[in-house]
Formats: structure tokens, C-alpha cells, sequence
């Protein structure tokens, strides 16, 4: 990549990040103003077809996934609208990134800031706090039925053994957990 391709793209992930940030801050503002009203305008959990819940440094899929907290993975049919909701119950920020964020348009609600790694984009969710995420996950490429990403959190899961990695599986039909 030449030098000026590089600095456009850093200059546009700077704005999108502000853009995430602004909406952040919107966000938590309309549910201040809302006070106790608040949860009637965010989703509730029970909406949620995954729940992943950050504690103890380790992701646990409580629906819609696996549980094993030493390969936690949630599966997604291509196509369909998903809703995933992510609360964080330990006493330190996490992220949840992956690169498949970076190709999907998300409708996000509660609190958190996107964050924008090398080649790969998520949300920073600080302690106590939870985010539900909207999305329609893609189609996937023609004599192609499963696709898997790795999602982890880019402050403590950069170690491949980390407890702070997973994995999501998109796949054309709904696939079964064993």
C-alpha cells in the first residue's frame, strides 16, 4: 500500500471512529435523558439470538453458542438478521472484535465506543456495561456453506491460548451445536 493510500485510510478510520464515538455518547445520552424509559427504547436480551457474557477474562456464549470458555463459538445463518447482545461483567474494559465486523453495517445499542485494529473493527465495552448489536449477516460466496472468523478482545486476547478468543460460524443453513 503507497504512502498516500495508507494516510487516506487512517484519515477515514479517524472519522469513523469519531462517528462511533459520537453515536456512543448519543446513545448513553438518550438513555440518561430516559432515565428508568430506557430499557423500553434498547432491546431486551430475551430478543437476543446470542448472549456473550465477558467475565472472569474469558467469553462466555450463553446463547445461541457454545459455553466452553476455552473455545467459545456462536453460529449464524447467511442472510438473516441477527441480534447479539454483549455484557460485560468484569471489572476491566474488553473488545469485541473480528474481521467480520468489518464487512457488516451494525445498528448498535447501549454502551460502547467502535474500535477500528488492523483489519478487523468491534466495540470497546467498559466495565459493567452491555451492548446489543443489530446486523444482517451476508450471503455467503457461491460452493461455499460454512464460513469461520475469529472474534477476540484486542486489549487482552492477543495471545492465540487466551481465553479472550472465539469463534463465529456463519453458515448457509442453521447448523446444531453437539
Amino acid at each position: 500500500m503507497n504512502g498516500r493510500r495508507f494516510l487516506q485510510r487512517k484519515w477515514w478510520m479517524k472519522c469513523v471512529a469519531l462517528l462511533g464515538l459520537l453515536v456512543s455518547i448519543t446513545v448513553g445520552g438518550v438513555a440518561s435523558a430516559l432515565g428508568d424509559n430506557a430499557m423500553s427504547v434498547l432491546p431486551k436480551e430475551e430478543e437476543s439470538d446470542i448472549v456473550i457474557v465477558i467475565k472472569d477474562k474469558a467469553f462466555h456464549v450463553i446463547k445461541g453458542g457454545s459455553p466452553n470458555p476455552y473455545h467459545p463459538l456462536f453460529l449464524m445463518e447467511a442472510g438473516l438478521d441477527h441480534i447479539i447482545t454483549i455484557r460485560n461483567e468484569d471489572d476491566v474494559a474488553h473488545e469485541f472484535v473480528s474481521p467480520y465486523f468489518r464487512d457488516v453495517e451494525v445498528q448498535l445499542s447501549g454502551d460502547a465506543t467502535m474500535v477500528f485494529p488492523d483489519d478487523a473493527a468491534g466495540f470497546r465495552i467498559d466495565p459493567g456495561k452491555s451492548v446489543t448489536l443489530r446486523f444482517r449477516a451476508p450471503e455467503l460466496p457461491k460452493g461455499q456453506d460454512v464460513i469461520q472468523k475469529l472474534f477476540w478482545c484486542d486489549i487482552h486476547g492477543k495471545d492465540p491460548l487466551s481465553k479472550m478468543r472465539g469463534e463465529i460460524v456463519l453458515s448457509r443453513t442453521q447448523l446444531e451445536i453437539e
